[in-house]
């Protein structure tokens, strides 16, 4: 560990505004009842009773995270108030309650730290960087935030193996019950039917066996008003739930989609089967989820009370292979998938196949909706179509007028590049950098002449004044030369946006990879206008613009 940045001299009558940092997680094994949050605060409490010149600004509370990654949300609003200046000091029980990230640690309270003046102070490490700056070079640092992060890693794996035997008992190891079930108060690793969510879970599988679509089921669910399973879980269960798209805020205003209606339908454990194992993290550091392979999921049949029987949940698997079937013989690839929007609610279009073209049978036709409207509910937007006949000629016909831009743009880039204006200005600037270094060995002379008494103080001024004057009036040349290069790199290097465009310069029909290569979105309006959102439409604007320049001052 480097040594200590702080000087004592600077700061000893300076007032610490102090952040009162606290943490507990009992996912890397904070249980002892020292650590807990109110232990925490009274031992803080107390430390800060002798501090005359310590003033607590406020307390940073993070329960429930975990200390392997700072990406906490109150340790977040602490390093904001660190920018802003609002406090000076960090104050926490022992290092382990700031983190148990070995480098992490380090690097905040030996590089991040000591760039804002920052004093930090961990009580039962005997740590302050003011009164004793040392203890931050101690030996016993690193190793106790090495012994720290060893700890975390250890209940880490525990856990994990706790977990893993656990599911395969055919105990539930994970946060919150999936919609339709609440956990059983007698037996958290077990579920109890909700009966509300379940007459939910009932009616979607009886409709979707009746014969009706994804998007029927869910416009008859958010219609009906009947709260879709994060908002039920947040709103009615009154449960701590973690989805980021449900925040307070958002609660209020989420749907039913295709997609949840989906999972339900595909959901093993409403049959009375219990199936972990999906994800897993990849290490105790990150904590980024990733999908598993089936084969290492773990099922366990008969764990629970069962909402639909299990010839019910085979019946709606046939019904979702043979859907799949028979949507991939009719389809081709979708075009303007990931791009075509309404001009209303900005969410995606969705398409519809209608039949084959007069003009071409071997072309399938489409029409695009609005998948608020389609999907979602008749009440969130417009009814917004348009057929891929007359979407097809729109696109193509402005594809091609983008096209002539940027290969217009690109013809008078190559022409200020043959100039060979690049090869000028490097020469321009070498001869300015070889002047400025013999006016500086001038002046150099000079001085050494002076010092010798070859000339006089007052001769000295004079030369080296009008070797100054001749070295600004160069050092300003050399600085419009080094513009200028720049700018004429940034144009032969930015001539890669059109490489690919050429490519297409003879274009007659569309396809999926020219869309995906020259657009962003477009958006279809309910008035049967169309807005295309071209890529590299910025940079063509800002190239033009700059070719012009070049050429003009060549």
């Amino acid at each position: 560990m480097g040594k200590s940045r702080y000087k004592s001299n600077e700061i000893t009558k300076k007032k610490f505004n102090c952040a009162a940092y606290i943490r507990l997680s009992q996912e890397d094994g904070d249980k002892e009842e020292s650590n807990s949050v109110t232990s925490q605060r009274e031992i803080i409490d107390y430390y800060l009773k002798n501090e005359s010149d310590i003033e607590l600004y406020d307390y940073y509370i993070d329960d429930g995270f975990t200390g392997t990654d700072f990406k906490r949300p109150s340790f977040q609003r602490m390093l904001d108030d660190i920018q802003k200046g609002s406090i000076n000091t960090i104050i926490v029980k022992d290092l382990s309650r700031f983190g148990r990230n070995y480098i992490e640690v380090g690097n905040f309270i030996e590089q991040v730290f000591p760039q804002y003046k920052i004093r930090f102070i961990s009580i039962s490490d005997k740590i302050d960087n003011f009164k004793n700056p040392e203890s931050l070079n101690s030996m016993i640092f690193p190793f106790k935030n090495m012994i720290n992060e060893e700890y975390c890693r250890d209940i880490s794996r525990k856990i994990r193996s706790v977990k893993l035997i656990g599911a395969k008992k055919g105990n539930f190891m994970q946060g919150l019950a999936p919609y339709g079930y609440i956990k059983n108060p007698e037996d958290k690793h077990k579920f109890i039917i909700d009966d509300e969510a379940a007459k939910i879970i009932k009616l979607i599988y009886k409709k979707f066996i009746d014969g009706e679509g994804y998007g029927a089921i869910v416009r008859y669910l958010n219609d009906n008003d009947i709260y879709c399973p994060s908002r039920y879980k947040k709103e009615v269960q009154n449960l701590k739930y973690g989805n980021p798209s449900c925040t307070e805020e958002t609660i209020s205003n989420k749907k039913w989609t295709i997609q949840s209606v989906k999972s339900i339908l595909e959901n093993q454990v409403y049959c009375g089967d219990l199936i972990q194992g999906k994800q897993k993290c990849l290490s105790h550091k990150n904590h980024k989820s990733i999908r598993t392979d089936k084969e290492e999921w773990i099922i366990v049949e008969n764990t629970h009370d069962a909402i639909i029987t299990r010839e019910e949940f085979k019946k709606v698997q046939k019904i979702l292979e043979e859907k799949q079937y028979t949507g991939a013989i009719k389809s081709q690839p979708n075009l303007y998938a990931g791009h075509l929007k309404c001009g209303k609610c900005k969410k995606f279009m969705i398409r519809k196949y209608t039949g084959h073209r007069r003009s071409n049978p071997e072309i399938m036709n489409y029409n695009y909706y609005c998948s608020t409207y389609t999907n979602i509910s008749r009440n969130e937007c417009i009814k917004n179509m348009i057929r891929s006949e007359n979407l097809d000629k729109i696109v193509l016909k402005a594809i091609k007028h983008q096209i002539k831009l940027y290969l217009k743009a690109d013809k008078l880039i190559d022409e200020i590049i043959n100039q060979g204006t690049d090869n000028d200005t490097k020469a321009t600037i070498e001869r300015i950098e070889k002047e400025m270094k013999e006016k500086r060995k001038i002046k150099q002379k000079f001085y050494e002449d002076w010092k010798l008494g070859i000339i006089t103080k007052e001769e000295y001024m004079k030369y080296v004044n009008g070797a100054e004057k001749t070295i600004n009036i160069l050092n300003d040349r050399y600085k419009k030369y080094s513009e200028k290069l720049e700018e004429e790199e940034k144009l032969n290097d930015n001539k890669e946006i059109f490489k690919n465009i050429k490519e297409y310069e003879n274009i007659k029909t569309l396809n999926k990879k020219l869309i995906d290569d020259l657009i962003n979105n477009i958006y279809s309006n309910e008035d049967g206008t169309i807005e295309i959102e071209f890529k590299y439409q910025d940079e063509y604007k800002k190239l033009l613009k700059l070719a012009k320049k070049i050429k003009k001052n060549t």
